[in-house]
């Protein structure tokens, strides 16, 4: 009875993921919910019967959202944790494990053997992780989520207390025995087996990255297809029998999950052999994309904050396009094959890898093509090879070394890189119903020209979208350090004063490169300490910048008005020679729409009075120097501005426990408003029409 209730609804299970989907978007973004009533009239003239099974998912996706969220809240210092993984980052460890039912990461910086299994009293402090506090940056909690972790823990020691087996000592042994066994080729083998790219040249990854090839080195769908059609070949050979052929595949299938900690991408391609062995098996009638669609419902219900992993967004929905174009690949060749697949990949991911890398490729499709076939008959099957047979090691090494200056080599030489971001919702659903109208002229054998010329324009005007831009725009970041953009209306001035210190994660560059800014009119750094000038080599090797000010040439720009589009800037002359860095800081101020900014740098007290002995200004905006320090803002200083508002620029929980809260006070008691970063995020003052409207991206 439940099979004939299932079968039902056969080859239609891919309109109940599409339903979760459309969910999940307009949860995070109400402008997907433009999309819903087409959908749901859709759904009611073609597949009305399915509302119920598509009632009940959403009850359940509910549930396990409310399970996950409404646990019972861990508090205090001390705590009993079981340990289920080890990253070792040399100068501290990141401890994956579990305290009472949640998952939690453990930051631990002292050095010690610790083994997936044991247990540990641990007392440490105790954190819920926060978002992007920077607006279309990396979001750290969402990343988080993904895996299922509700807090870290910044451990302050452990006690070992008793161990017991864990699976997870699977990948942990499976790591040692690479170290001991693959000196050379150690990090391509942890790659395709274990899904760790911790001992890749951080060049060549620069590399990979920009050339668009980086899911070459995701352990994914590709490489399940190879071991799986490698095993069955090598069994066949032997004689074994169809059904050992499958359960030692299975097998194997379910050790590469467990060693490689359940991957979004190797789970949805074992899972997706398990599902098409038991479909084919069993004669159940189900499509291949109802199959995939099944997978996705299901670990979407295991874990419902799956959806901000990229592996496995970029999983389910290449897998869902390459199925749904199937009939696009069936041409003779392999390099045709591989042309087509690529280009289908490109073009349908085209908004996801954009907005994941800031930027797009045109040599990509190319890439693949000629990439994919060297990792697919050389580079992946020698490295399982090598895995199992390690005296191959060095001659796979200098395999490795070949593949490696084939991808720097045609990095250096043909990198065509155009930066964009889809930064608004409008965009991207306008792009991919166009996407949906050239597939679905091609696959109707119908001209593609016009759609794909729509594509083209709406490619254009996305990266040029700052000129289309009616609204002035200042951001304060939350970054450590100093970092304020000023962006006029229609793209007519960017100014960039500090650049926070430097950043491994490029967040304010990315930020830059997400609102598409090509070039800086201005940068200017305010003094010479790491915190407001760390990340000045990367900018310049990435934007063109016409004007840098610096207290090093501070003489040619100070004392006069210098005009950017509609923003005015004067940089006041003042002595720039303290041997005090804070005190050489440039005083500037920024006039937009009407409104006074007065930017400090980080001058403290004795500088201050200087420049109320040479200045008599009146503000309306100070950005408060020196991040909210006791050394800044005395209370004749304050006093002598008549304040409006005051922006304080400081990191949360920094190491100096910034800002002083006698200076908060000094502020609160002349009645200024105070804006602080550490506590609302990234702060936007945004001008259109002389209205002045905030919005805070907290964290």
């Amino acid at each position: 009875m439940i099979l004939k209730n299932l079968l039902k609804y056969r080859y239609r299970y891919v309109y109940v993921a599409l339903s979760l989907v459309l969910v999940i978007l307009t949860i995070n973004n109400f402008w997907y919910g433009i999309i819903i009533p087409f959908y749901i009239y859709y759904l009611i003239k073609n597949h009305f019967d399915l509302w119920k099974i598509i009632l009940v998912i959403l009850v359940f996706y509910g549930i396990s959202i409310l399970n996950f969220n409404y646990k019972t809240e861990l508090s205090g210092a001390q705590f009993t944790f079981k340990v289920n993984r080890v990253s070792d980052k040399g100068d501290y460890m990141i401890i994956e494990g579990k305290v009472e039912e949640h998952m939690v990461n453990v930051f631990l910086t002292s050095e010690q053997v610790i083994l997936p299994g044991e247990r540990y009293i641990l007392k440490g402090k105790l954190e819920s992780p926060t978002g992007n506090t920077i607006p279309n940056t990396f979001n750290y909690k969402n990343y988080l989520l993904s895996k299922k972790v509700k807090y870290i823990i910044y451990a302050e020691s452990m006690e070992y207390t008793s161990k017991k087996f864990s699976i997870n000592l699977i990948p942990y042994y499976i790591e040692k025995y690479i170290e001991d066994n693959h000196p050379y080729s150690k990090s391509y083998i942890k790659t395709f087996i274990l899904a760790n790219k911790d001992d890749f040249n951080p060049d060549l990854t620069s590399s990979i990255n920009s050339m668009g090839i980086s899911h070459l080195f995701a352990v994914s769908g590709l490489h399940i297809g190879i071991l799986v059609s490698a095993l069955n070949y090598l069994l066949s050979r032997f004689k074994f029998s169809t059904n050992f052929i499958v359960s030692f595949t299975i097998t194997i299938l379910i050790l590469y999950m467990i060693a490689t900690a359940f991957t979004p991408s190797i789970t949805r391609a074992s899972l997706m052999y398990f599902g098409l062995t038991a479909k084919n098996k069993y004669k159940i009638k189900l499509s291949n994309i109802d199959v995939l669609s099944i997978i996705f419902i299901g670990m979407l219900l295991i874990n419902p904050y799956s959806c901000y992993s990229t592996g496995f967004k970029l999983s389910f929905y290449m897998t869902f396009v390459i199925l749904l174009g199937s009939r696009l690949l069936l041409v003779k060749g392999l390099f045709n094959q591989l042309l087509r697949v690529s280009v289908l990949a490109f073009t349908s991911s085209f908004i996801m890898t954009v907005n994941l890398a800031y930027s797009f490729n045109l040599m990509t499709i190319l890439y693949n093509v000629i990439f994919v076939f060297f990792m697919s008959v050389i580079v992946l099957p020698l490295g399982l090879i090598t895995f199992m047979l390690p005296f191959f090691d060095y001659i796979y090494y200098l395999i490795i070394i070949q593949y490696n200056t084939m991808i720097t080599n045609a990095d250096k030489i043909a990198n065509i890189s155009i930066y964009m971001y889809f930064n608004h919702i409008i965009y991207i659903i306008i792009f991919l119903i166009l996407i949906f109208f050239v597939y679905l002229h091609i696959e109707m054998k119908r001209r593609v020209n016009k759609p794909i010329l729509c594509c083209f324009l709406v490619i254009i005007f996305v990266i040029n979208s700052a000129k289309f831009d009616p609204v002035t725009h200042m951001y304060f970041l939350d970054v450590k350090g100093d970092a304020t953009f000023v962006q006029d209306k229609f793209g007519k001035c960017n100014i960039l004063i500090d650049t926070g210190e430097s950043d491994k994660h490029d967040e304010v560059i990315n930020f830059l490169l997400s609102k598409n800014v090509k070039k800086l009119d201005y940068l200017i750094i305010s003094h010479f300490h790491e915190d407001h000038y760390g990340e000045t080599g990367d900018l310049l090797d990435l934007f063109s910048v016409n004007n840098i000010i610096s207290n090093s040439n501070v003489n040619e720009f100070h004392g006069e008005n210098i005009d950017c589009g509609n923003i005015r800037l004067y940089i006041y002359k003042m002595n720039y020679i303290s041997s005090n860095e804070n005190d050489n800081s440039l005083i500037l101020s920024l006039f937009i729409s009407g409104k006074h900014y007065l930017f400090m740098g980080d001058s403290e007290v004795s500088r201050e009075e200087e420049f109320m002995n040479e200045y008599s200004i009146n503000p309306d905006y100070l950005k408060v120097s020196h991040h909210g320090s006791i050394t800044s803002s005395s209370s004749d200083f304050i006093n002598s501005l008549n304040l409006e508002s005051a922006f304080i620029i400081v990191s949360k929980n920094n190491k100096h426990q910034h800002p002083s809260d006698i200076i908060i006070s000094r502020y609160i008691e002349n009645v200024v408003n105070i804006y602080r970063t550490d506590e609302m995020g990234t702060i936007e003052v945004a001008y259109f029409r002389n209205k002045e409207y905030k919005k805070f991206y907290g964290p």
